[in-house]
């Protein structure tokens, strides 16, 4: 069943974004401060959706689809406005947009033939780098700081260098767990 509990807080965090980026755009701070507030709490509906799931025993192949393109949607519309704006430098979305849908694409390959994600990586490196809590965290808490300071920096005062140097960061770490995936992907592709 679609419509259980994560999968609506999924569809819920997604639409919140473009309202977000909507008012960010505008040149106002009261609407900047409400776009900002709207990213944090899709990002923090990210965390509900999964411990929905797991809570409520509600874990379905769906929902992890529709997680997945939540994801992407709320940080490809994020990446891209950002970088419009001039605060994330463009290559940045340049780099992290195509490695996405590139390592998207080799999971969906190996989930149809009933390889997990978890399995693509073999060395400890490579499965360090994929898998493990500390560059999940790294990754996911990375962006949110990037797009969290970036959105401020629409409304206060501060120094792009952070941004910039955040946005080095995020890059090199989505990268780093992208490397893996794809070099394994010749075993699952053939």
């Amino acid at each position: 069943m679609f419509w259980n509990a994560p999968n609506t807080v999924c569809v819920i965090r997604t639409g919140l974004i473009p309202i977000a980026v909507a008012l960010l755009w505008l040149n106002n701070t009261t609407s900047r401060i409400l776009g900002l507030a709207l990213i944090v709490i899709s990002f923090l509906m990210d965390a509900l959706d999964g411990y929905l799931a797991r809570k409520l025993n509600q874990k379905t192949t769906i929902g992890s689809l529709v997680d997945v393109i939540a994801d992407r949607i709320t940080e490809y519309m994020l990446w891209i406005f950002f970088s419009y704006e001039h605060i994330i430098p463009v290559w940045a979305p340049l780099i992290v947009i195509p490695r996405g849908v590139l390592t998207d694409s080799i999971r969906s390959i190996a989930a149809s033939r009933g390889v997990s994600v978890y399995d693509l990586p073999k060395g400890r490196l490579a499965k360090f780098l994929v898998t493990s809590r500390i560059m999940r965290i790294a990754i996911g808490g990375g962006k949110l700081l990037l797009f969290i300071l970036a959105g401020a920096s629409m409304i206060w005062s501060i120094p792009g260098s952070w941004v910039f140097w955040l946005s080095v960061f995020v890059v090199i770490v989505n990268l780093s767990r992208g490397i893996p995936v794809i070099a394994e992907s010749s075993q699952i592709l053939e």
